[in-house]
C-alpha cells in the first residue's frame, strides 16, 4: 500500500492536443452563416479539416505523449526507490526501471522526429524551418511521383549553371551540346 507521499501527483500526462481541439470545437458552431454562405463554407471546411488533423495528432503523438510521461514518471518513482531500502528491494526497483525503459522505447521513437522538429522550431526563426520542412515535403513528393520532372529540374538547373560559367570573362569552361545563351550552335 502506497503512503501520501508516494502516490503520483497530478494528472498522469496530458494530450497537447486536447485544448485546441476543444477551442476549435467550441467556435465551430457559432458560425454566423449569412448569405451567400461562400465564406462560412470555407471557414466551416477550413476548421473541419485543422479539426480532423487535430483528432488525427491527438489519437498518435498525443496519446505517445501521454504514455511517455507516465512512463517517464514511474522510472523517477522507480530511481527514488532504488536509493533507499534493502539491497533485494533496490535491485527489483532497478529491474523495474530498467522494464519501463523498454516500454518507453517505442512510444518515444514516435515522439522524437516531432521532437526534433519543435526544438528546430523553436530555435530558428519561424520562416526558415517552415521553408526547409516544405522544401523537404515537395521533393519527396516530387521525387516519389514524378522522378522524370525531378530529372528534368536537375538538367535546367546544370545547364543554368553552365550558361553562367561560359558568359563569365575568362571563363574556359566549354561542354559539348550547351552553348551560352545568344550564342547559336554551330
Amino acid at each position: 500500500m502506497q503512503d501520501a507521499s508516494n502516490a503520483p501527483k497530478g494528472p498522469i500526462g496530458s494530450n497537447p492536443y486536447y485544448r485546441p481541439i476543444s477551442d476549435l470545437y467550441r467556435h465551430l458552431p457559432g458560425i454566423e452563416w449569412e448569405f451567400p454562405f461562400v465564406p462560412q463554407v470555407v471557414q466551416s471546411l477550413v476548421m473541419c479539416f485543422i479539426l480532423i488533423v487535430l483528432a488525427i495528432l491527438f489519437l498518435t503523438i498525443g496519446v505517445a505523449s501521454q504514455t511517455s510521461t507516465a512512463f517517464l514518471k514511474l522510472i523517477a518513482e522507480a530511481r527514488e526507490h532504488v536509493r533507499g531500502g534493502s539491497a533485494v528491494e533496490r535491485s527489483a526497483w532497478a529491474v523495474t526501471a530498467g522494464v519501463y525503459f523498454f516500454v518507453l522505447l517505442p512510444f518515444w521513437a514516435i515522439q522524437f522526429p516531432f521532437a526534433v522538429l519543435g526544438r528546430i522550431w523553436s530555435r530558428f526563426p519561424r520562416a526558415l524551418p517552415l521553408s526547409l520542412l516544405m522544401s523537404a515535403c515537395v521533393l519527396v513528393l516530387v521525387s516519389r511521383t514524378r522522378p522524370d520532372l525531378l530529372e528534368r529540374v536537375r538538367g535546367g538547373v546544370r545547364e543554368v549553371i553552365v550558361n553562367a560559367m561560359q558568359l563569365l570573362p575568362g571563363s574556359q569552361l566549354r561542354e559539348p551540346g550547351l552553348t551560352p545563351v545568344g550564342e547559336d550552335k554551330q
